[in-house]
This record gives structure tokens, sequence and C-alpha cells, in this order.
């Protein structure tokens, strides 16, 4: 595991070691909410409320579909 360069590096080897599609991580503040990387493996959301309190970021996983819905929880 030393000497990668990035943690997306580290994320997709863990991937492929443990023979899994996707990786859903929260563990930063992303200001849309959520982002791809890894080739779309990868999925960072925020772990934090975003800027709009009455937003929610949800992640649903039905593969090999993956949808990011925004829900409005003001109403």
């Amino acid at each position: 595991m030393f000497g990668k360069s990035s943690t997306e590096e580290l994320s997709v080897e863990f991937l492929k070691r443990n023979e899994l599609s996707h990786l859903i991580r929260s563990n930063q503040l992303l200001p849309e909410g959520y982002h791809f990387s890894g080739g779309g493996k990868i999925i960072s959301t925020s772990n934090r409320p975003p800027r709009n309190k009455d937003e929610l970021t949800v992640i649903c996983v039905d593969r090999p579909k993956i949808r990011v819905v925004k829900l409005d929880t003001s109403k």
C-alpha cells in the first residue's frame, strides 16, 4: 500500500483486491454534495450539511445503475 500517490489509486486498488465494483465514502465537504472519481467507481459524498440545509443527497445503487438524487427536505 505504501508508495501510492493518491487516495484514488489506493481506493481503486482496494476495489480490485476485494472484487468490488464501487466504493461510496463520506469524508469531505463537497460543494455539490457528491463527486465521482476513479472512472466513476468511487463516489464521495459530503458528511457535513450543504450550504442549503434543506437539501439531502442520496446515492441509489441498483447494479449496474447508480443514481444521485437531491431531495428538498423543506416541504
